[in-house]
């Protein structure tokens, strides 16, 4: 299986057009979350499922911008076309290959008082709600439903795709549990084969324990984050 990635795309701020490879009607794209705000992102997304066989959709903290979840989450689902999978704690085989999606969000409590701080303040949330909104139970709801669902038994390969990264060790500079959770222990504790995730703004392929760890993220308008717009990963 051919597998074309992407993540943090923010088309408000610049539109993409996603180049044409070889093979893209046999493919499936993964888009990590941030591709836009909702429902504006709808368009677009409509756009990729007239072009890919399927595509497997995670939504990122942007997407939820001036949105209670459930109200987006329920807008969404329904709005898909049949062939692009929205996995808000959900999954989808594909000619074989399990694919578990979930935000995953942050372990922000882990985070030092300066970090909370500036969550608090609304770096990560921006526009949710935090008196409606608790970040550390959405990151626990999801980390439950992926450790309860990957720990599954299936007999293909299986790709786990989140927004939030799972390992500490993918995200440069500071205020680290804002981007990610140290779920570095998965690796060797459960049976999958690649994750794909996004919202670090940075790009590239990690091993850990061997397994790959893809990012894509092309990021704000003159961002250097090593995006690949016609990367495409074998599964």
């Amino acid at each position: 299986m051919i597998i074309r990635v992407m993540s943090d795309l923010y088309l408000a701020y610049a539109p993409m057009k996603v180049p044409a490879c070889q093979g893209d009607d046999d493919s499936v794209l993964v888009l990590a979350g941030d591709i836009a705000s909702c429902p504006a992102a709808l368009p677009w997304i409509k756009q990729m499922a007239a072009r890919f066989q399927h595509v497997v959709y995670v939504l990122g903290n942007h997407e939820y911008f001036d949105y209670e979840m459930m109200q987006l989450d329920e807008i969404m689902l329904s709005a898909m076309p049949t062939n692009v999978h929205l996995l808000i704690r959900d999954s989808i085989v594909i000619h074989g290959v399990r694919f578990i999606g979930a935000t995953l969000w942050s372990d922000y409590q882990k985070a030092n008082p300066a970090e909370r701080t500036r969550i608090d303040n609304g770096m990560i949330g921006n526009h949710l709600d935090s008196e409606r909104v608790d970040m550390q139970a959405c990151h626990i709801r999801d980390k439950t439903y992926l450790a309860e669902s990957i720990a599954e038994p299936f007999e293909g390969k299986t790709v786990v795709v989140t927004h939030h990264s799972p390992s500490l060790s993918l995200v440069s500079g500071g205020l680290k549990y804002c981007y990610a959770s140290d779920l570095d222990h998965w690796f060797d504790q459960y049976d999958f084969d690649m994750w794909i995730c996004g919202h670090s703004h940075e790009s590239g392929i990690s091993r850990i324990n061997n397994i790959p760890v893809v990012q894509n993220c092309r990021g704000y308008p003159g961002e250097l984050t090593g995006f690949i717009p016609d990367l495409r990963i074998v599964i």
